[in-house]
């Protein structure tokens, strides 16, 4: 009889600081995400961007630009290095540029033949991708054309 008393309690003890436990996690997410909701002025330009950019433009690239960029970077004899991997996988539509991350000018005859771009957007070669990007955040990627 003692024994079931005993495990009874030693049971009702843990549920009791289990259900603590949970709660406060419940609490602390709650905390968190209302933080989230009430502080947008704590936002980077470039998170704000982000947002902006979410939907705006969804490809901006049109089906024969792949093959039209590759030809130029060819005829030019105009190769680069890929990305290393971590770079790569943080290079991602709808993200801002990773910073650090070296950004070349397109050359102007290419431009002639590229798609018209949203206000405000710009080409830009980085690694062996071509990217589209506005303020700071990629609106698009053509990944390998300089390969």
């Amino acid at each position: 009889m003692k024994r079931r008393l005993g495990v009874a309690a030693v049971v009702a003890v843990l549920l009791a600081l289990l259900s603590t436990d949970v709660a406060a996690q419940a609490k602390g997410q709650r905390k968190a995400t209302e933080a989230k909701k009430a502080a947008p002025e704590r936002m980077t330009e470039q998170e704000r961007g982000a947002n902006k950019a979410k939907g705006a433009v969804s490809t901006v690239f049109r089906s024969g630009d792949r093959e039209a960029f590759q030809r130029y970077f060819a005829s030019h004899n105009m190769r680069a290095k890929p990305l290393p991997p971590g770079m790569a996988k943080r290079l991602a539509k709808g993200k801002p540029l990773p910073p650090g991350i070296a950004k070349q000018v397109m050359p102007p005859d290419l431009l002639k033949i590229a798609a018209p771009l949203p206000k405000g957007a710009e080409y830009g070669i980085v690694g062996d991708a071509v990217v589209v990007s506005k303020a700071g955040v990629v609106l698009d990627i053509l990944a390998g054309v300089l390969k």
